[in-house]
């Protein structure tokens, strides 16, 4: 596949009128004016190519959420890709249910004692 005229961001900077030649799924020449027989050329036009993107902080996505297990974050693979998202953090939330009664207990009691006390104060 060869990407033609791309506004490419590489390296941390953006390049003007930047070919890209991808080959077997793989980056395999950046320039300009590159040119590839037979294979299917995009041209962008101007328009942005970018690399994928990290979220290193998701919770849900697409009516899955992280805390239904494993095969919800597995869709949230395959549908994040989509976006270009690369890669991404699975993010949980602390529930209460997960804690042992006893220690919700000595946590709540423990705050009431607090609260009681700066009332005396």
């Amino acid at each position: 596949m060869l990407i033609k005229n791309a506004k490419a961001f590489i390296n941390g900077e953006f390049h003007e009128n930047t070919d890209i030649v991808i080959s077997e799924g793989k980056v395999a020449a950046i320039g300009q004016g590159l040119m590839v027989e037979g294979s299917e050329t995009i041209d962008l036009k101007g328009d942005l190519l970018l690399p994928g993107f990290v979220d290193v902080h998701i919770h849900a996505f697409m009516g899955q959420d992280t805390m239904n297990g494993e095969e919800a974050v597995r869709h949230m693979s395959r549908e994040l890709k989509k976006f270009g998202v690369a890669a991404f953090l699975p993010t949980t939330m602390l529930s209460l249910i997960h804690i042992s009664e006893p220690t919700r207990q000595a946590e709540i009691s423990y705050a009431v004692f607090c609260l009681k006390k700066k009332k005396t104060h």
